[in-house]
């Protein structure tokens, strides 16, 4: 479906973000969503992987969930010709566009719950990796091994319960490990305090939720520069990658592109999944 961005006025150029216009309105909030895919690599043959086999993978998928976007919290500053905000995000699940897949369905994937936990702890102490070892079916229980075996909705938003209880039920070691697991959750997008319990979930830190302040350009000044991507979280550089690197540079547009797009055109977002 072909989207024109700017408003026309016989001439066809871009327009700036202001007040009382389409392309504000859109800006603010998109009338249609997007469509975010999930594909898995299903492991069919995971007891035979154990034991020495090469791994027998099936790609599962599209499950389509609709992606809906909009801002809130919209402040200008006329003087600098600046517009900041916070964007949110969310995620509903296309049963129909999906069929005959299900967010029902159940797949076997790498345990990364167990893989990020595992990471975490040695971060924090390497030297307790075997009392970690020894604890590890008191804090996964089934989901202790190697390989996951979960329903696509569980690992995507619901979350996988771990720590169950804070590991208070499962002895000294895992009261002491969860504790720690759970002191560094902020560090952790997937992981989160849920009921006493740390729920992972690979992606419901996104939904319904701002990743933070972002501030760009209303065009007010310069036309190209048009929701051009200036600062996040007050800030025009991340530390994600070497001391002066182009890849830490905060830039991109974000929803609003020129008229007469080509061909050709080269578009530049950021990306915090990424970090670039």
């Amino acid at each position: 479906m072909p989207i024109n961005f700017t408003e026309t006025t016989g001439d066809r150029e871009a327009k700036n973000l202001k007040n009382d216009t389409d392309q504000m309105e859109m800006f603010m909030k998109m009338p249609f969503p997007f469509d975010f895919k999930v594909y898995f690599f299903n492991i069919e043959n995971p007891d035979e992987v154990l034991i020495g086999a090469k791994p027998k993978l099936k790609e599962i998928g599209p499950y389509i969930y609709n992606l809906y976007r909009w801002k809130t919290n919209v402040e200008w500053n006329s003087t600098s010709d600046e517009i900041s905000y916070n964007g949110y995000e969310r995620y509903e699940f296309d049963k129909d566009r999906s069929r005959p897949l299900s967010e029902e369905d159940v797949v076997t994937i790498i345990n990364t719950p167990l893989n990020s936990f595992l990471m975490t702890a040695e971060e924090i102490s390497p030297n307790a990796l075997p009392t970690i070892n020894d604890a590890l079916p008191t804090i996964f229980g089934e989901n202790s091994g190697i390989f996951l075996k979960t329903k696509v909705k569980d690992y995507l938003f619901d979350g996988i319960k771990i720590c169950k209880d804070k590991g208070v039920t499962g002895g000294f070691a895992s009261k002491l490990i969860c504790s720690q697991i759970i002191s560094k959750l902020n560090t952790t997008k997937a992981m989160t305090l849920w009921e006493n319990s740390v729920l992972f979930a690979n992606l419901r830190y996104k939904n319904n939720t701002s990743p933070g302040r972002e501030t760009i350009h209303s065009g007010s000044n310069i036309k190209d520069e048009t929701a051009e991507l200036i600062r996040f979280k007050g800030n025009s550089y991340i530390k994600s990658w070497q001391e002066n690197s182009k890849c830490n540079k905060i830039r991109g547009k974000t929803t609003v592109f020129p008229a007469n797009i080509k061909t050709k055109f080269k578009f530049k977002s950021f990306s915090l999944d990424i970090c670039r």
